[in-house]
């Protein structure tokens, strides 16, 4: 579930890779508790937990500038790029 993730003021492109991205990232939003829950642990038994980390990301994006989770994101070694949605332009 691959998609840009919207931002106070456009989209973000985010893509943590690994479980370790995953953890840092999900640190960096504010939500360490969804890696322990039972339903992050279902749906990781059937690999259908990176939709539930996408749910997260997208939740939790708007509340910083594209610019602001850039630098958040590069100073912890989490894949991001700016993104450009069609129709939508910052």
């Amino acid at each position: 579930t691959r998609q840009p993730f919207p931002t106070a003021d456009g989209h973000i492109a985010v893509v943590p890779y690994t479980p370790a991205s995953t953890a840092r990232l999900m640190g960096l939003l504010g939500s360490d508790a969804l890696l322990t829950s039972p339903d992050f642990e279902a749906a990781k038994m059937c690999g259908q937990h990176m939709a539930l980390v996408s749910g997260e990301i997208a939740r939790k994006t708007p509340a910083r500038t594209t610019a602001e989770w850039l630098e958040i994101f590069a100073a912890n070694d989490i894949p991001a790029i700016r993104a450009e949605v069609a129709g939508k332009r910052p």
